[in-house]
């Protein structure tokens, strides 16, 4: 029986592949020469296969030797494309070889296929990979493998703060396969030959159809995928709107929504990403890019986010991945009664006993203690710089005052203000979650740093006035609170946005593990200085105490 690697993908209910006489439009990207050829063996499943010709063509790096050698001596590449389209179960599955996977067109694919196959399929503690995204502000994709097979938290999984995107393991029942991976698609390494394909793929059905993982993973779904089709075309209305705001400033940006690439890639191979066929590459993704893309005719809508095309192309140009606008792109919103986050080209709810327990969470936290001024200036520096001056010596000003420590990758910032009574403060004016994450990082790194290390103390020393310097010894973590104090002109109490609450909830729980004590300020901005300059509105309804999400 023959060893065979496939790429399963179960399409959307009522997907018709057959539906018109010309080929499987509503399925299949079928631009260029595509053909498509009968199967008998799987006839009673109305099983085709599809097959993208590709006409081989000279390297890219062929033209650095114009001069000297024939490009026709240099060797031609090219790539083979395929999907095998069939129904089992009343379910339509496309089996992708090759790079099929680019023929087939992404909005009709069941989401979280594979990973619940999966799931469904191994044992908690039997996981030989997994891929993540840190679930906060700044998209960051992870994969981890190892040589053992072992449960999610040894991977480094953090069950409040990560999102699963996929999972790799051995299987129970090892005639589904001798490994199996899963995100949207589903890779097995399987004994089938091809008259036992459909039966295959029917136990595959089943096990996407039980919720038996949620009681080996039941962390799985703290984040669950919006499906009603009128709250979706609510939240992507609220998407257009956000981007037409963008679109209207004069940098194109926007404080809660940012591009972001949807996927574990493999930079050795990426030397840019292309926003269409033949635009120019750019070095990374980023929304002004894709608005400056835009023409004056073009009017932002879903269906144009679907329709334009990013792709990641290695030295020859050569397409490695591709992905519409929309998958891109991340975005948050929320209203009364539930928050909604866009990430990787799908809607997802959070669940409600998740938001319960991050608002409780972000409730305890106290109140700073102290006074802080109004925000009047131009930058955070020069607020820093003020307040330090007219504080009487309650306050050192420490922003910029960077320290060097033996063995670490980049200095690290020690706080922007030291107050006497011990806090150490950093200051950061309101944005969206990509902002105030640096704020909760920072204040993070620099008190484990500040914790472990005696040289820290001993730097920080150099900065500080004589009657503020620390003892020279690993301090008493207690004895310490890191204060998060964050500048927003709104008059109501302050509202992070969900994404930073949850940043905000973790980055607290390791400080009060060391022992250090958390506080959270709010600064006001000076009516003056609100007239003169807007900073980004701490949105949102209205919280019923401090701190408090009405949802």
């Amino acid at each position: 029986m023959a060893h065979t690697s496939l790429t399963i993908y179960l399409l959307a209910e009522g997907t018709d592949h057959r539906a018109t006489a010309a080929g499987p439009a509503s399925v299949l990207n079928l631009d260029g020469d595509v053909r498509m050829h009968e199967v008998p063996t799987l006839a009673k499943h109305h099983a085709q296969l599809y097959v993208a010709a590709r006409k081989p063509k000279p390297p890219k790096w062929a033209s650095y030797f114009v001069e000297d050698i024939e490009s026709t001596k240099l060797g031609k590449v090219a790539y083979s494309a395929a999907v095998l389209l069939l129904r089992v179960s009343r379910r339509v599955f496309a089996v992708s070889f090759g790079h099929g996977r680019f023929l087939i067109r992404p909005e009709v694919v069941e989401e979280r296929f594979g990973l619940r196959v999966v799931l469904n399929s191994i044992e908690p503690d039997k996981i030989r990979s997994l891929d993540k995204k840190t679930f906060d502000a700044i998209d960051r994709n992870t994969r981890s493998q190892s040589s053992h097979e072992s449960n999610a938290l040894a991977y480094g999984f953090d069950v409040e703060q990560d999102l699963l995107r996929a999972a790799t393991g051995t299987p129970t029942d090892t005639t589904l396969g001798s490994r199996l991976s899963g995100m949207d698609s589903l890779h097995v390494a399987a004994d089938a030959e091809l008259p036992e394909l459909p039966a295959l793929l029917r136990r595959y059905l089943e096990q996407y159809g039980t919720e038996a993982y949620l009681e080996a993973f039941p962390w799985v779904d703290n984040i669950l995928p919006v499906k009603d089709e009128a709250t979706l075309d609510t939240l992507n209305g609220r998407l257009v709107d956000e981007l037409n705001s963008a679109r209207g400033k004069a940098d194109n940006q926007s404080d809660f929504c940012w591009l972001a690439i949807p996927d574990v890639i493999d930079w050795t191979r990426v030397d840019g990403f292309r926003y269409g066929p033949r635009g120019a590459t750019h070095h990374d993704l980023h929304l002004p890019g894709f608005i400056g893309t835009l023409g004056e005719a073009d009017t932002l809508s879903t269906e144009l986010l679907h329709r334009r095309h990013v792709s990641a192309v290695d030295g020859d140009g050569n397409e490695l991945e591709r992905w519409t606008v929309y998958k891109t792109l991340h975005f948050e919103t929320s209203d009364a009664q539930s928050t909604f986050l866009l990430t990787a080209g799908k809607w997802y709810v959070i669940k409600n006993s998740y938001v319960a327990a991050v608002n409780d969470a972000y409730d305890a936290i106290p109140t700073y203690g102290g006074q802080l001024p109004d925000y009047d200036d131009r930058t955070e520096g020069d607020y820093c710089v003020r307040v330090a001056a007219g504080s009487a010596g309650q306050l050192a000003l420490m922003d910029r005052k960077l320290i060097r420590i033996d063995g670490a990758s980049s200095p690290i910032e020690f706080c922007d203000l030291y107050s006497r009574d011990r806090s150490l403060i950093h200051v950061k004016r309101y944005g969206g979650s990509n902002v105030l994450s640096h704020l909760f990082a920072q204040g993070l790194v620099s008190a484990e740093a500040f914790r472990s290390d005696v040289e820290v103390v001993r730097k920080a020393n150099e900065h500080l006035p004589a009657d503020l310097r620390l003892e020279e010894r690993i301090p008493r973590a207690e004895d310490f609170c890191v204060t998060f104090a964050v500048v927003s002109e709104s008059e109501k109490p302050l509202r992070l946005p969900f994404l930073s609450r949850v940043t905000l909830r973790h980055a607290v729980r390791r400080l009060t593990a060391y022992g250090y004590r958390v506080a959270l300020a709010k600064i006001l901005v000076a009516r003056a200085r609100s007239r003169l300059q807007r900073l980004p509105p701490a949105r949102g309804p209205r919280r019923s105490r401090r701190g408090r999400s009405p949802y």
